[in-house]
């Protein structure tokens, strides 16, 4: 019995250890196709989002050459202001040179100007007191003429007075 019983026993070992085995095996087996199945569901996903990823690339490339379009643009805009601004600091600074130019031409006529003004008063404060030196010798002369014509007149009257007594004397002696 001993025998019998370690025979079954060495029997029902053997099939536990059998079993055991299988079911070893058939977890391993369903633990790689639950492995391979998680990892095609994973793919599936994960071509699902690369495909979703791409969208989102393209449409990201799709922005990003829109946005450097548009910055290009900007750029060109704000290179043409530039120059513009450019083009208008420089002719403003030749305007500001020519007025500058135009005002010393008219400072230098306006001081040439200014000394023949000064020049000509010299000349007519000259001219004035020649005027009146020749002024006050015109009236000196004519005191003396006028003093002169009055002496005269009275000489005049005297020879007249002179005559007369000579032409009375005369006829009284005739």
């Amino acid at each position: 019995m001993k025998t019998a019983l370690e025979g079954t026993r060495y029997e029902n070992e053997k099939f536990v250890s059998d079993l055991r085995s299988r079911h070893k095996a058939e977890v391993e087996q369903l633990s790689e196709e639950n492995h391979s199945l998680h990892l095609q569901l994973e793919e599936s996903r994960d071509q699902e989002q690369v495909r979703k990823l791409r969208r989102d690339v393209d449409e990201g490339k799709r922005r990003i050459s829109d946005l450097n379009a548009e910055l290009m643009e900007v750029r060109k805009e704000r290179d043409l202001a530039k120059m513009e601004k450019n083009d208008l600091l420089i002719k403003h600074a030749k305007e500001i040179e020519e007025e500058r130019t135009t005002k010393r031409v008219l400072q230098t006529e306006n001081d040439k100007l200014k000394f023949k003004a000064k020049c000509l008063e010299d000349d007519v404060h000259k001219q004035s007191l020649k005027a009146e030196k020749k002024t006050q010798e015109a009236h000196a002369e004519l005191k003396e003429k006028t003093s002169m014509l009055a002496t005269l007149k009275e000489k005049e009257l005297q020879v007249d007075s002179l005559r007369r007594h000579l032409n009375q004397a005369k006829e009284d002696l005739r």
